[in-house]
């Protein structure tokens, strides 16, 4: 942070190289928007093709998600979908389809989120935040049984940890769909093991 400083005071500025690293740092930093945009800088300014392209990608699957929870998911499908198109293939590819399901399931869309989940799940069946989100969807159809396997499955592919969304989160779906089905016993059990992390 102290050498890009360094950098930008000597007249970095406008340097892609500078802006690569700012973006970096800032994917670092988990600031999303900010490490987007100066990797897109770094990328529209020439830095090396292939690891702007990489990290612009994933700073933007990461700024996605952002997106989808501030009420933006139609400028999240935008991006997500001219991600998916340019840049097939790419190692982070099983994230961007996640997000790109939980914006469709904010519109209001379940099948196509349903759809994309599958395909995730068809090449990895253990991707936690797939199952997580497939239970949320399921939820919303009023399927509370097989929402409850879903965020179990979730729970069997993360760890007890505070860090982790699916497990945390899987564990309040859990209690809120158990007292639903007034099943109070199992929901007291899920959100007393939420507490506990």
């Amino acid at each position: 942070e102290q050498c890009v400083r360094e950098g930008v005071r000597r007249g970095g500025r406008g340097d892609p190289g500078l802006a690569y690293t700012i973006g970096r740092l800032r994917f670092a930093e988990e600031k999303w928007g900010d490490a987007w945009k100066t990797l897109r800088e770094a990328k529209e300014a020439g830095f090396d093709p292939v690891l702007a392209r990489h990290w612009f990608y994933r700073a933007s699957v990461n700024r996605a998600a952002w997106l989808v929870d501030d009420g933006r998911p139609l400028e999240a499908i935008t991006e997500l979908e001219d991600l998916r198109r340019t840049q097939p293939g790419h190692p982070d590819e099983s994230s961007l389809l996640v997000n790109l399901a939980a914006a469709h399931r904010v519109i209001q869309e379940p099948q196509p989120a349903a759809r994309l989940l599958d395909g995730v799940l068809a090449k990895t069946p253990g991707n936690a935040s797939a199952l997580y989100l497939y239970g949320r969807i399921l939820v919303d159809e009023g399927r509370l049984e097989e929402a409850i396997a879903r965020f179990r499955q979730a729970l069997l592919n993360s760890s007890p940890s505070p860090d982790d969304k699916p497990y945390v989160d899987s564990l309040l779906r859990i209690s809120e769909a158990s007292v639903k089905l007034v099943k109070l016993e199992d929901a007291e059990v899920a959100a007393r093991q939420r507490l506990a992390i």
